[in-house]
């Protein structure tokens, strides 16, 4: 993909594939690029993903990145190749995502999502905002982007993912993907804009033309509370307070007293999860702060 898209002149990050991750391979891609995402060539769900700067002691990045890979792969929780890596020049602003798909060469954008990241040098996957709170300029030129992408790499009658981050000179493209959007971002589609994403792809797939069109917009934000530290659970509350609060549409809560608490540099684990619902953006927040002050994890 990135080789593809380099050679159709889309604008994208640098890179370097690193055969063997070591301090030496990611020292030289440092040197040669400045401040690099390291992640794995092939993997999912942000594991072993993180920014190294020049300066960065390696020894202390590729060896818990080496070991979160391994442990997402020895357990089946993901599918995730340790051996090679990706030593991508780092873009800095907001991340967004254009989903759709294409039918016969034609492309259909179905939405935007602002994602909300965890706090560098990781970079799991935290909120999504959709709509965006983007201005229309900058979503068009997204657009744009992803439109040339899907254009440079020939994708064709199958769903589309493109992840970009919105720099200084505008959008830079990261990946795309011909596939649905992961995680909750179906549901997000489905309750924001009436597109069931899932059915329009088995449509698809049987030879249908996808249901596409919005039957709806409304503002949703889905977020994961994640920790900020380790230790012991000592005791939760407001699970049952923030379920029934007017506006929620889905809270998962995970976190149990007694438990351990897992996060970086292993795989984080959220405290609870949950989406909200409003008219406007900023009713939006106002839900999930008040949300978020209902509940309280407190660590041993």
């Amino acid at each position: 993909m990135r080789t593809a898209l380099a050679a159709g002149g889309l604008s994208r990050p640098r890179f370097r594939i690193l055969d063997q991750l070591s301090e030496k391979t990611l020292g030289a891609a440092v040197d040669e690029l400045g401040t690099v995402v390291l992640k794995p060539a092939a993997g999912e769900s942000s594991i072993g993903v993180r920014k190294v700067l020049p300066g960065d002691d390696l020894g202390g990045v590729v060896m818990p990145a080496v070991r979160a890979a391994v442990a997402a792969a020895r357990h089946a929780m993901v599918h995730i190749d340790a051996t090679r890596w990706v030593a991508e020049e780092y873009v800095p602003g907001p991340m967004v995502s254009v989903d759709g798909f294409v039918v016969d060469h034609a492309p259909t954008i179905v939405g935007i999502v602002e994602n909300e990241l965890s706090a560098e040098p990781y970079f799991t996957p935290q909120a999504n905002w959709l709509p965006t709170r983007l201005s229309r300029d900058r979503e068009n030129a997204c657009r744009t982007v992803a439109l040339e992408a899907l254009r440079v790499l020939g994708l064709d009658r199958c769903a589309f993912h493109c992840e970009l981050r919105f720099g200084p000179d505008g959008p830079v493209l990261i990946e795309v993907a011909g596939r649905l959007p992961g995680g909750q971002l179906p549901a997000a589609y489905e309750r924001s804009l009436g597109i069931d994403l899932i059915a329009a792809q088995v449509d698809l797939w049987i030879g249908d033309k996808p249901d596409l069109m919005p039957q709806s917009r409304i503002q949703i934000y889905q977020k994961g509370v994640f920790p900020k530290r380790a230790g012991i659970i000592r005791s939760v509350s407001g699970f049952e307070e923030a379920c029934v609060m007017p506006g929620v549409w889905q809270f998962i809560g995970i976190a149990r007293a007694g438990e351990p608490v897992v996060t970086h540099p292993a795989i984080p684990v959220p405290y609870f999860y949950y989406a909200v619902e409003a008219l406007h953006a900023d009713e939006v927040m106002h839900l999930a702060e008040r949300l978020e002050s209902l509940v309280e994890v407190q660590l041993a």
